[in-house]
């Protein structure tokens, strides 16, 4: 659902699904991942690094996650 909201561009609906999904289950990679991208996409890398951060701890092999990272620290570099 949070993946529609996006689509949808209801980026504050998207929010509240990615973040009660975390509620339930706070290891949820899907959610960790979207939440970390809403936040990127929007404006907020150093929210969206954060999330990617905790996720990486959950997930060190992810390779999705470990890209997010270097991705937002580059942009934050500039």
């Amino acid at each position: 659902m949070g993946l529609d909201s996006i689509l949808k561009n209801d980026y504050p609906v998207a929010l509240s699904y990615f973040k009660r999904a975390l509620e339930l289950d706070p290891s949820c990679r899907m959610a960790l991942v979207n939440l970390g991208a809403l936040y990127a996409n929007t404006g907020n890398l150093k929210e969206a690094l954060f999330i990617w951060q905790r996720a990486s701890l959950i997930y060190p092999q992810n390779e999705e996650i470990a890209s997010n990272i270097r991705k937002a620290k580059e942009l934050l570099k500039h």
